[in-house]
């Protein structure tokens, strides 16, 4: 299912049973399924050790506090006792599309592209792009409403009522109020509201928690892939407002600045429009050594051609971030999924990312597909391989992961690591690594 708000998370389809809840977790060799070794790790090489306590940062939509699975391992702020940050809050200013289709819409569309000048052509090309992300977002939000105002309750009448703010506000590109809003601490998600085909965003954040650290053993649900994590959650965007270059920055230095070593991003945009500052903020993150993994996204695209944001790449070219991964999704056959985006330049690795079963509000459970969910297993093996091994620095623990890829011949050529993470190995390594 995808999603039809101006909201772009790297999730492509659900599926509410799955035969196999964990074939994530399961061996290659003795399973012959393509999972991570998660439980051979467990019952082999972890099995009566300890390890300390790793910060896990989901920037996402947010998530259900008070589910079973998560609630013992969420981040508490020791002086504010909250779990996060709400970057979101009462929506002011314009939504990023909104600011580059505004920015010389004038000077653009007074341009015939035959006779577009040769230094004015890459600026021209790239308003063409996004002019209709912008009508299609309208077009959405304003069919949103209608479906809305079929229902007398009160979830309809409040989204009702915030949608067409964000229809006078967020898309309108003759808005000129500044993005002044401060966020709260309300980091629970979105309402979804009463339409029989609810845009699920708003789950998002929840199922991308538990990937990564769901409690293990405690008989509910399923187990993450990290046994001590706290998971800090940073909401961003939800089934209304899209993400943010502002938010996704100022969400980074949160978690940075809170402890967090590692830092799950499983959204996405094809475009940005305040690039320096998440480029700033990613930088601040590698030099305060915490990890950033990122899902490639689900178009099916060679990312080292078509543009994905954020991405580990500096926009005034003085490298990348060293201790970035960007993830792509496999099956449960070790090959690349249909909709994963992929890259032999700009995507790192591969990890399962179909049919995932995790954690959703209200205490249930579903299987996903995306590289929303790829992201998450790679970012529950860091914050195993940094609580394990936690004189290893960020590049150091991506070192590992790479290294330790089980290779295969369908990915050799769609990613930088040729393979798809395996927790054994990458532990086994991380226990003799120079």
């Amino acid at each position: 299912m995808r999603n039809i708000f101006p909201v772009f998370f790297t999730l492509i389809s659900l599926v509410t049973y799955s035969q196999q809840t964990d074939w994530q977790h399961k061996d290659p060799q003795k399973d012959s399924l393509f999972g991570m070794s998660v439980e051979r790790v467990y019952n082999g090489l972890l099995k009566n050790k300890k390890s300390q306590t790793v910060i896990v940062a989901i920037i996402d939509s947010g998530l259900d506090t008070a589910h079973a699975d998560l609630k013992k391992v969420l981040w508490r702020d020791k002086k504010t006792e909250l779990n996060g940050w709400n970057y979101i809050g009462a929506e002011t200013g314009r939504e990023d599309v909104t600011m580059l289709v505004a920015n010389r819409k004038d000077f653009y569309d007074s341009l015939s592209y035959t006779f577009v000048p040769e230094q004015y052509r890459k600026g021209y090309q790239a308003y063409r792009k996004v002019a209709p992300a912008l009508e299609g977002k309208i077009s959405a939000m304003k069919n949103f409403i209608q479906q809305l105002q079929q229902y007398d309750t009160g979830d309809a009448k409040e989204l009702t009522k915030l949608a067409n703010h964000h229809l006078e506000h967020g898309l309108n590109i003759n808005n000129a109020e500044a993005d002044t809003a401060k966020g709260d601490a309300d980091v629970t998600p979105d309402k979804i509201g009463p339409l029989p085909n609810p845009n699920l965003a708003p789950w998002h954040g929840t199922h991308v928690a538990g990937i990564v650290g769901a409690v293990r053993n405690n008989n509910e649900g399923m187990d993450g892939v990290a046994d001590n994590v706290q998971l800090m959650t940073l909401k961003v965007n939800g089934n209304i407002r899209e993400l943010r270059d502002k938010s996704l920055a100022d969400a980074i230095r949160f978690a940075v600045d809170h402890g967090a070593k590692v830092i799950n991003i499983s959204m996405g945009k094809p475009y940005t429009w305040n690039k320096k500052a998440v480029d700033e903020a990613v930088n601040y993150a590698m030099k305060k050594d915490v990890m950033i993994i990122h899902a490639a996204g689900n178009t099916g695209e060679n990312i080292d051609i078509a543009d994905n944001f954020p991405n580990k790449r500096y926009a005034d070219s003085t490298g990348q971030a060293n201790g970035w991964i960007e993830v792509g999704a496999s099956d449960k056959k070790g090959n690349a999924a249909d909709f994963s985006n992929y890259g032999k330049v700009n995507v790192d690795v591969f990890a399962p990312g179909v049919d995932i079963y995790s954690t959703i509000p209200g205490n249930k459970y579903e299987s996903w597909s995306g590289t929303s969910m790829a992201a998450p297993m790679v970012a529950g093996l860091a914050a195993l391989i940094r609580g394990y091994n936690p004189k290893l620095t960020a590049v150091q623990v991506k070192d590992i992961i790479m290294q330790s890829v089980v290779k295969r011949d369908a990915l050799k050529d769609k990613c930088v690591s040729g393979g798809i993470v395996n927790a054994y190995n990458a532990l086994k390594l991380a226990a003799t690594y120079k």
